[in-house]
């Protein structure tokens, strides 16, 4: 139980940041994609 926990955390931490490079990557995309049109 211990040993799961921070293992868990660590991939939540992953997924946030995967998450939020991915959401950075849209949000630019949809500029750039305005900036076109």
């Amino acid at each position: 139980m211990f040993n799961s926990a921070p293992r868990k955390f660590k991939n939540l931490g992953t997924d946030a940041f995967i998450a939020s490079r991915i959401t950075k990557f849209f949000w630019l995309f949809q500029d750039v994609h305005a900036i076109k049109v």
